[in-house]
């Protein structure tokens, strides 16, 4: 007898499944060409013949014998490889030893070739009949069982995956309705209880046992989805691999099928995957990290179509301690559309078993998890949301003798009642089997045990309590149960709060707004948070992207430049948009500027060095600078590892490079060095940090791109593309007027004086603006035929068919959508233009601008009420001139004055502002009245200016304000 299995090739992953349980096995590793054949010797003698037999199966009957005249490969050794194959084929295949008396020929396999490009699993059929491809009859006798999970088929009959403790052995076995009668039992080859097991079933009568295997025939511990006839014939299994060191984790599975787990792993993560009942692929269609190193997801349902997940995440600012999760993907499993809603703080420590159950009824979500009690045990907790991912009831349930909680399995009942299986472990190791039952609103009714089992594994609702319980692999029907000795902890109801808090950024006490800043670094920076329903839980925020902290305190922040996100979570779980603000921090009285010449990078033009000009003012010259010290340390956000310095002779040149008047230090970078750290055909933002001599520190940075243009030919056109994204632009033939150099730059980093406009008519024109502007040079450029740009979008945000190019007008300053077509598979959004700009994604952000007439208040909801809403200057700072608006908006009132003064105190600027206009700036705060005063700087120097507001208005006291603002020459 030589016995066979099926697995996928190296990298693929999968779990072997014998005939012949007890012997060697055979190997059938699939590629698109080959089939890769290992056997056992069995009980054949050493060095014996074999003979592989193959063919293409027939259409009708794959199963059907060998005809005649077929191929066949003779080998002394116990491997040979089917090579010359057609793709997505399916063949069947024999291993023979003729020469050994009564071996014969094994059973025959029907297996199907890979197709190049696609992720498949090893799909394979037996054409046994009438018994299990796992051996047939079931496990070898024994006393001591465990069972692993249970289920309920539509035709009544109870399927319970069991474990043989003796040998290891899992069984997934088919009761009677009764739970009384054994009719089928399947051998499930390498399956390991490392994982949840779940069974699911199809529509056409074959189910599914879902979990993880280990052994000689995976490549670490993989999911494995085991499919088995009606009859219980083994027919098929697929498998997940997750890398050499990684472990793939099936932790839940329902519908058709979706799978829900964790993979440990240089590619880990919570995890979804889809199996598909009809080919046997297995796909992996999602993942998501935090970033705190623990994301899974222990339970799957799927609501309207969507596919909801529960499990635990870590908090990156919160080391060890886990929070309860909820996400929601789209019908495809790809798109993450609503979530990740966190309930913050559930595990202090890794409990002994982690466990967290998900049912989902017409309206509501239920969730039965574990959470940290007062001596440090695993209580039972009980959360209910509604469909839109909101908390409306959390409860615990605390056990008298402080052991802990595992529920295995969840249930909704006949009367809408959540039910939830599991056991309470002791540190012992012992324990007892436990039921919890919640009502449809949320309120406790019992929780109970039955004596025997020592704890639950699964359980099912059909619609008595069916559980599969330790020490029997026959289902449990609990039939007398009796109390369990626990306290019901109620911790918080919530409306159906859907409203996330709004968090306002304040500079020594004063509210700012924008998304560019200019302060000292003497200004204390603090948030405030407000929420309307559950209330503000946390506030966190981030400088420079490194790891999301709770703020507590007021803060400084040191002279240079700095990227400040921020955003609050509410009690209910809802999560405001995270907002970024750019810092340009100044010393006090010192102001330092950065300039390379050129500020462009030809890829194709040969320079040995770029040039670099630094220039200091106020309290400090650029003669202090400690040139030796000067060093490129970030390009954007991105810290180097190794830091480029200068080129060391001379170290720096002092003189008046740019002809104001005022010293400069030059110095100059090797270019192929500063090329290698700098991406391709993209503008970024690059800092030099450094000292000045008496030790304190420099910190200075300046915008610089990098260009590798494409030639395009008139009568030819072409294509150019932007290297590191799929943005690109496809000239047609005829449409220039002659041979250009093209050139495709994203736009990662802007002049505030260039985003500024842009951010504020996005926000006037109700537009979310979508990934990275890109600019299409040379600027200007007129077609004669169109030209096709396409710019790529992120699968994880809005519908793609909603999304537009467009471009940036900078006469009008506003953004000008085009007629646009997405194309899902390469995921890019297409448009046609007629001459080159900067274009960039934008989608709808709700309702139309409100309109700027100041005679429809009403009509707008612009509140007519004198008082204080917000107070910024944009932008800020103010750079080679450009004139700053200062906006204030306090309702209608009768005048408002602003004075300007430098940091002696001295008068600069003085004015009144004009009548309002009724504007949604975005600011979280609707329709104001809107105040603009436009201040011509050319007159004032390079520094930091105060600027004084008073606004006034009959029979209410005058209004008093402060702001900052920095002007850059």
């Amino acid at each position: 007898m030589v016995s066979v299995i099926v697995s996928t090739p190296s990298g693929g992953g999968g779990v072997a499944i014998s005939t012949n349980p007890a012997g060697p096995v055979t190997l059938v590793s699939r590629s698109s060409t080959t089939l890769a054949v290992n056997w056992g010797l069995d009980d054949n003698i050493p060095s014996t013949a074999f003979s592989v037999l193959y063919q293409t199966a027939p259409a009708v009957n794959p199963c059907a014998s060998l005809s005649s005249g077929i191929p066949s490969i003779s080998t002394a050794g116990t491997n040979t490889i089917i090579a010359n194959l057609l793709p997505g084929t399916t063949y069947l295949v024999l291993v023979c030893n003729f020469a050994s008396p009564g071996q014969g020929c094994d059973i025959p396999i029907v297996t199907v070739t890979g197709l190049d490009g696609l992720e498949y699993g090893p799909t394979f059929v037996t054409c046994s009949t009438g018994t299990s491809a796992g051996g047939g009859g079931g496990p070898p006798p024994s006393i001591n069982f465990d069972g692993i999970t249970i289920a309920a088929a539509q035709d009544g009959n109870l399927w319970e995956v069991a474990k043989n403790e003796d040998n290891g052995v899992f069984t997934l076995t088919r009761w009677s309705s009764d739970g009384k009668v054994s009719e089928t039992s399947t051998v499930l080859p390498g399956a390991s209880d490392e994982s949840n097991w779940t069974v699911v079933f199809d529509t056409m009568g074959a189910t599914y046992a879902v979990g993880s295997a280990s052994g000689p025939l995976t490549l670490g511990l993989d999911l494995i989805v085991y499919k088995v006839s009606s009859s219980g014939v083994l027919v098929s299994s697929s498998g997940f691999h997750a890398g050499v060191d990684g472990k793939s984790f099936g932790l839940d599975a329902t519908g058709d099928i979706w799978i829900a787990g964790g993979v440990l792993g240089d590619a880990g993560g919570l995890s979804l995957w889809r199996y598909c009942v009809h080919t046997g692929s297995l796909t992996r269609t999602a993942i998501y990290s935090r970033g705190g190193s623990f994301d899974a997801a222990f339970g799957v349902k799927v609501a309207s179509n969507n596919i909801w997940l529960a499990g635990y995440s870590m908090d990156p600012a919160h080391p060890g301690t886990l929070d309860l999760g909820i996400w929601e993907y789209d019908a495809s499993g790809t798109r993450l559309i609503g979530g990740p809603f966190f309930r913050p703080g559930y595990l202090q420590s890794f409990p002994n078993g982690l466990e967290a159950r998900l049912e989902v009824s017409t309206s509501s979500l239920f969730v039965a998890a574990q959470r940290t009690g007062v001596s440090g045990e695993a209580d039972l907790a009980y959360a209910k949301f509604d469909l839109a991912g909101h908390a409306l009831v959390e409860r615990a349930w605390a056990d008298a003798a402080g052991r802990t909680a595992l529920p295995h399995g969840t249930g909704l009942d006949g009367s809408g009642n959540f039910v939830a299986g599991g056991r309470l472990k002791d540190q012992s190791g012992g324990g007892a089997l436990a039921l919890w039952k919640y009502s449809p609103q949320g309120q406790f009714l019992s929780a109970v045990t039955s004596s025997g089992p020592s704890g639950a594994n699964g359980l099912v609702l059909s619609p008595d309590a069916w559980l599969a319980v330790d020490g029997t692999s026959v289902p449990f029907h609990l039939t007398s149960p009796t109390a369990l000795a626990g306290t019901d902890i109620f911790i918080s109801s919530f409306s159906a709060d859907s409203t996330p808090p709004q968090t306002t950024l304040l500079v020594d006490g004063l509210a700012v707004s924008g998304s560019s800043i200019a302060i000292v670094s003497t200004d204390t920076l603090s948030f405030v948070a407000v929420d309307t329903g559950s209330g503000v839980f946390q506030t966190l925020f981030s400088l420079d992207f490194s790891s999301a902290q709770v703020y507590s305190n007021s803060f400084t922040v040191s002279a240079g430049t700095h990227t400040l996100s921020f955003h609050s979570i509410d009690v209910a779980g809802n999560q405001e948009a995270q907002r970024s603000v750019f810092l340009t921090v100044f010393s006090t009285g010192v102001f330092i500027s950065l300039a390379f010449n050129p500020s462009s990078i030809n890829l194709k033009a040969n320079a040995p060095f770029e040039d670099a000009v630094i220039e200091v003012q106020g309290a400090k010259a650029s003669v202090d600078i400690d040139s030796t010290s000067l060093k490129i340390t970030r390009v954007n956000s991105n810290r180097l590892a190794q830091p480029l310095a200068p080129l060391p002779q001379p170290p720096g040149t002092l003189g008046d490079a740019n002809a104001d008047g005022i010293q400069d230090l030059s110095i100059k970078f090797d270019r192929p060095a500063l090329v290698a750290v700098l991406p391709v055909n993209e503008q970024t933002l690059v800092t030099i940090e450094g000292r000045f001599k008496d030790g304190s520190p420099l910190l200075v940075t300046a915008l610089l791109r990098t260009t590798s243009p494409g030639k395009v030919k008139t009568d030819r056109g072409g294509t150019v593309s932007q290297l590191s994204t799929s943005a690109q632009v496809a000239i047609p033939a005829n449409a220039l007027s002659q041979d250009t150099d093209i050139t495709v730059l994203r736009l990662s980093a802007s002049a505030p004086a260039d985003e500024q406009p842009r951010v504020d008519a996005a926000l006037l024109q109700q537009l979310k603006r979508q990934g990275s502007p890109f600019e299409f040079g040379p600027d200007g450029t007129q077609f004669a035929l169109p030209a096709t740009i396409s710019l790529p979008y992120d699968t994880a945000g809005p519908d793609p068919h909603s999304l537009k190019i467009a471009y940036w007008n900078p006469s009008t300053k506003r953004w000008e959508p085009l007629d646009s077509t997405a194309d899902t598979m390469r995921h890019v959004v297409g448009a046609q233009t007629t001459h080159f700009s900067v274009y960039q994604l934008v989608a709808p952000q709700g309702a139309t601008p409100a309109s700027t007439a100041a005679s429809a208040p009403a009509a707008l909801g612009a509140d007519p009420t004198f008082v204080f809403h917000d107070l910024y200057a944009f932008p800020n700072p103010s750079r080679h001139g450009q004139s700053v608006v200062v906006r204030i908006q306090v309702g209608l009132a009768d005048s408002v004055e602003i004075n300007f003064h430098d940091l002696s105190g001295k008068l600069v600027g003085q004015g009144s502002f004009g009548p309002p206009k009724i504007i949604d700036d975005g600011n979280g705060k609707g329709p104001q009245y809107t105040h603009d005063y436009p201040w011509d700087v050319s007159g004032v120097g390079s520094g930091i200016y105060i600027y004084s507001i008073t606004a006034k208005k009959g029979g209410f006291p005058a209004i008093h304000k402060l702001g900052k603002l920095g002007v850059i020459r």
